[in-house]
């Protein structure tokens, strides 16, 4: 049953593959001052969830294998201690990977918003600075009013989302995320695996 709902996944991924890639070859119309850093694409980041069940599946997989090996062969729990490295790395190549064909989307549209709003925003100061900084006569009070230095304050602003672009549509949360739900299955193997008169003992040094 755990092989079948496997392939199933699998098949299902490769066509959810299959739809990024053609996403990418479109002509998208991104914005590079959009909030969410990523020119409109910020939706995507939450099909990362979807893959939590099976990477919790792999999880559940290599824990029940090293626990029969542990439990009835006899073998040691840090015979297993690379175990958690190589099942991260094949949940990240399996589901994180595909969000890469958004890579150069991503770095030309941060290219091109660069240079324009980066030429926009430097004509602006250079304006503001020629009308506010080079001023012979003192200022006034009515300066504080004056809707000019919030209307460029909120342009810097707006530019700055340029410099926070991110080149991979995958959020740190969701990778954690991820990341637990593989793992979560070897806790129940490695409490287990430690002997009892062990946990005894370190209960009682800590309680007396």
């Amino acid at each position: 049953l755990l092989i079948y709902l496997a392939y199933l996944w699998l098949w299902r991924h490769l066509l959810w593959v299959r739809f990024l890639h053609s996403t990418t070859r479109l002509n998208l119309r991104l914005i590079a001052a959009h909030p969410d850093n990523l020119g409109g694409l910020g939706f995507i980041e939450a099909s990362l969830r979807g893959q939590l069940p099976f990477a919790f599946c792999m999880g559940v997989g290599l824990a029940g294998a090293a626990a029969n090996r542990i439990f009835h062969e006899g073998e040691k729990l840090v015979a297993f201690r690379h175990l958690p490295v190589i099942l991260i790395a094949a949940v990240l190549a399996i589901c994180v990977a595909p969000y890469f064909l958004f890579t150069g989307t991503l770095v030309q549209m941060r290219r091109r918003g660069m240079l324009s709003y980066g030429a926009f925003a430097r004509a602006v100061g250079e304006q503001f600075e020629k009308k506010w900084l080079h001023r012979a006569d003192s200022l006034d009070e009515d300066v504080l009013t004056v809707p000019d230095f919030s209307t460029t304050t909120d342009l810097f602003g707006v530019v700055s989302n340029i410099n926070n672009i991110r080149v991979i549509p995958v959020g740190a949360v969701d990778l954690y995320a991820l990341v637990g739900g593989a793992l979560i299955p070897g806790i129940p193997v490695v409490i287990a695996s430690i002997p009892f008169d062990t946990v005894m003992q370190d209960a009682m040094k800590l309680l007396f």
